[in-house]
């Protein structure tokens, strides 16, 4: 498996908390994976030919899905081209769980759900607030500061481009995230009104 981005702490640390999960209390936030590949396929590749892309962009994601979209005859095969939604789906069909981006890797697999017990699983569309609330005085914040803090959260994607799904694209995004879907309680039929 391909090690995570992003680490907060040293390595060890998270060793250590993997290794004595009994220890510690996890709690994780999750999103609709409808909503989680959209969000990043927004994020990431929908406005990049007209805005420019991140160096990030271009050097992580960018080259493996125009390649892939050459390789396919998929839209987006261009340089300079808009990478249309359908092709990132298509392309992470292609990559094995594990091995994705983890902008759009299933949850399951980025969150180690297999290894680890989370004490609390809140979902971004209905449980932030709680969510948050509740870790935030589990470590130890007074209620002035957790709403401080939660008065200034935003996390809004940018309108799509276009509509994104339809029921054929939502059959194979429900397809490549089956075990989130089952795991986190969402519905098939979410994507609708996305």
């Amino acid at each position: 498996m391909r090690a995570r981005e992003f680490p907060f702490a040293p390595l060890r640390d998270y060793w250590h908390a993997l290794s004595n999960t009994g220890d510690y209390e996890f709690y994780c936030f999750v999103r609709n994976p409808y909503a989680r590949l959209r969000s990043a396929w927004l994020n990431k590749l929908a406005y990049g030919h007209d805005t420019g892309y991140s160096k990030s962009v271009r050097k992580k994601i960018l080259k493996p899905v125009r390649r892939f979209a050459q390789q396919n005859g998929c839209e987006g095969r261009a340089d300079g081209s808009s990478i249309p939604f359908s092709t990132l789906v298509s392309f992470v069909e292609s990559v094995t769980t594990g091995e994705r981006d983890h902008h759009w890797d299933e949850q399951y697999s980025v969150l180690f759900m297999d290894a680890i017990h989370y004490a609390g699983i809140f979902k971004l569309e209905t449980q932030y607030h709680d969510g948050m609330t509740h870790v935030l005085k589990r470590i130890g914040f007074d209620d002035a500061c957790i709403e401080s803090l939660l008065g200034t959260h935003r996390n809004k994607s940018a309108p799509p481009s276009d509509t994104s799904y339809d029921s054929d694209v939502a059959r194979r995004v429900h397809s490549i995230y089956a075990r989130d879907f089952e795991a986190l309680g969402y519905e098939e039929d979410s994507w609708q009104g996305l």
